[in-house]
């Protein structure tokens, strides 16, 4: 291509594609030819044949204007870049272009020139990736490493707790039920058979006042009987949720009403209404009921100045309060 000197008016410019090649003897018009079609050269003013960027390409319509080699794409100031997943690359013969991250690496913006490693316990699905992922329950990837991607423990029923560690851990045999405080998680990764699982702690710990047991059945509610994490509340102490909660140990019921002490899945509390044949029709009445041995239960008495008078008739007994 000739360089036009700048004396000569815009109106010589050639049409889109083309560049100028000289003037007519004849007249002022230019004399246009259109781009060659290879060197990665467009006619973009009119004048020139001007080279695309490294990664834009000649318009292949007409050869007017550069676009975004793929897969490279436009960014807000519209210059082309590598997306994210790829970055940008000049290999040995000079050829400019984007390249995928590997596997275990990752690009997550778009104009990078290098692509990140994953960190230790975590890789991608392939190449091209934006981000990494963690590895599967049981499998682990070190960091620094050769290997591809996530491994398995090599050993039936092992499986990795700590997926950026080469540590291998056994699996339960025989529940998680077996080991008072634990509870199953998953089965075994690397085991096909069901007799494996991987156990965890109880979340929470082991409540105040309990001792870890093996079964735990609320005789009142059956849904909630648990063969994991089951724990029995201390002597005094009843099931309230996850906790143990302290026995009243002093209540004292309303006349006329049953004392029910504490038991496992509930506090001590005051029943329905006292009930019993044996009492007087008048002149007697109910007595409150407290956690005393003798007042446990439905008790009355003779009122204030009356006392109990027992008649045998020999087919029943009269009690009466006189």
């Amino acid at each position: 291509a000739m360089r036009v000197p700048e004396w000569l008016d815009y109106a010589y410019r050639c049409h889109a594609g083309q560049y100028l090649w000289g003037f007519d003897t004849a007249g002022p018009s230019p004399t246009c030819r259109t781009c060659p079609p290879s060197g990665g050269l467009a006619g973009i003013n009119g004048v020139l044949c001007e080279a695309c960027g490294p990664l834009e390409e000649p318009y292949y319509t007409d050869r007017s204007s550069c676009v975004c080699r793929l897969p490279a794409v436009m960014n807000a100031s519209g210059a082309c870049e590598c997306p994210a997943g790829f970055f940008f690359n000049v290999d040995a013969q000079g050829v400019a272009g984007c390249r995928r991250c590997e596997r275990d690496t990752y690009s997550m913006e778009g104009g990078s020139t290098r692509c990140w490693p994953c960190g230790a316990g975590r890789t991608t699905g392939g190449t091209g990736a934006t981000a990494c992922d963690a590895c599967a329950f049981g499998s682990f990837r070190v960091a620094n490493t050769n290997a591809s991607g996530c491994q398995n423990c090599s050993g039936r029923g092992q499986f990795a707790p700590d997926p950026a560690s080469s540590v291998c851990a056994q699996c339960d045999q025989g529940g998680c039920a077996l080991r008072k405080g634990w509870r199953w998680k998953q089965a075994c990764p690397t085991s096909g058979s069901s007799n494996y699982s991987v156990c965890e702690p109880c979340p929470g710990g082991l409540p105040d006042n309990a001792t870890w047991t093996s079964v735990r059945a609320d005789p009142v509610r059956p849904e909630r009987a648990l063969e994991e994490c089951a724990f029995d509340c201390l002597p005094g102490y009843y099931h309230a949720d996850l906790t143990c909660v302290a026995c009243n140990a002093s209540r004292v019921c309303p006349a006329g009403r049953k004392f029910t002490g504490c038991s496992a899945w509930a506090d001590s509390h005051c029943d329905v209404e006292c009930s019993d044949p044996d009492r007087p029709l008048i002149y007697s009445h109910w007595v409150p009921g407290d956690s005393e041995a003798s007042q446990i239960g439905c008790q009355w008495e003779c009122d204030a100045g009356r006392s109990l008078v027992v008649s045998d008739y020999g087919v029943f007994v009269l009690r009466e309060c006189l």
